[in-house]
């Protein structure tokens, strides 16, 4: 188990080395003041959190693992601060700019460390391995020390809960704030990200956990899912950089249009498309986009004027309906927006050179 420990600290410190390098150089060159801001965030984060899982190699000894290292575990709290502040402000409170915020939380630990070096160089720093005997004996040095440890322990284990009543405080204000009406492709960005911050927040209280009990296996699970986490906010990182620099270089709407009219045109209900009367002010306003730049993006991309790709669309809808499904024809003229059975009939007609019912025959014969 001791191996297992050692092999999944070094390939968790080599993984954040890699994270670390890859967000330093990809999308440096970006000039989006808060793709950077978010950049810098991460990489700060992420240094703090190499300096903890570094700490994490020296608290082994003979098969076994301290219990409470001052030292480790004020280091995973910093990161943890450090996190939480930059999280809240994704979420739109900018607690991170007030600097009484980060006095009042980073004190503690600052106070832990001073006090671990204080008793490591008067060789009175106790390492625990177990819960059995930890207590000293009463009225002893050894017994004040280890008061005063447990106790500036239990501060911090309270501040844990403060910034998560913090964290979620700015998760209500966004909620509150946040658009009505988002692209499916945004909107799958932002549950990326929300799936990321709660997996950081997680997984760092675990590790905290961790260093309260004395069991290796559950340091090397953590490990293992840290680095599993690691790897996959390359992934977001890496799309993250990619929908920047669309909006950077003014062609994110054109892909939200896309990815949102690939969506609408499967949609039967409410469907502005396949109305009698589809207005291009209407599928503008279901999209959540400018009616020029929707006119502009149907006829750079597809070279017809609104009106005859909305003409286009309900025919090949029908086409669709006729070859997949056995509704009435009558239905299906309905469904795709014409007032009557012959106007479909006719348009159909001018559209494939044979009738509604002589091409659901073909398609019938083909398959």
């Amino acid at each position: 188990m001791t191996l297992l420990y050692y092999i999944t600290i070094i390939c968790l410190n080599l993984t954040l080395i890699y994270v670390i390098t890859f967000q330093h150089v990809y999308g440096r060159k970006m000039k989006d003041t808060h793709f950077q801001f978010r950049r810098h965030s991460f990489l700060t984060f992420f240094s703090i959190l190499v300096s903890a899982t570094i700490s994490d190699l020296f608290i082994v000894d003979n098969g076994r693992i301290e219990i409470l290292p001052l030292f480790t575990i004020c280091l995973y709290y910093s990161a943890f601060v450090t996190f939480v502040l930059l999280a809240s402000a994704y979420y739109g409170r900018m607690h991170y700019r007030n600097p009484f915020n980060w006095f009042f939380l980073l004190q503690y630990p600052l106070i832990l460390i001073i006090f671990y070096f204080i008793m490591r160089l008067s060789h009175r720093y106790r390492q625990i391995y177990q819960w059995e005997g930890i207590i000293p004996v009463d009225g002893t040095a050894e017994h004040v020390i280890f008061v005063a440890r447990v106790a500036w322990l239990g501060i911090i284990l309270l501040s844990y809960l403060f910034m998560l009543g913090e964290l979620i405080e700015a998760y209500i204000y966004w909620r509150k704030h946040r658009r009505e009406h988002v692209s499916e492709l945004e909107s799958e960005q932002t549950g990326r990200e929300h799936f990321n911050l709660a997996s950081y927040v997680t997984i760092l209280i675990l590790l905290t956990i961790a260093h309260i009990l004395p069991y290796l296996w559950f340091h090397s699970l953590c490990h293992i899912l840290l680095i599993g986490l690691l790897l996959r906010s390359i992934r977001v990182y890496t799309q993250f950089v990619r929908y920047t620099k669309m909006k950077y270089n003014g062609c994110y709407t054109a892909e939200i249009i896309r990815t949102e009219l690939l969506h609408l045109l499967k949609r039967e209900n409410n469907n502005p498309i396949y109305s009698s009367n589809c207005t291009l002010e209407a599928v503008a306003d279901i999209l959540n986009v400018d009616r020029m730049e929707l006119s502009d993006y149907i006829y750079n991309n597809v070279g017809l004027t609104f009106s005859a790709w909305i003409s286009e669309k309900k025919l090949c809808r029908c086409a669709d309906l006729l070859a997949k499904t056995d509704r009435e024809i009558s239905d299906i003229a309905m469904a795709t927006g014409y007032r009557t059975k012959q106007a479909m009939y006719k348009a159909f007609k001018a559209r494939f050179k044979m009738t509604p019912a002589e091409y659901r025959k073909n398609k019938n014969l083909r398959s």
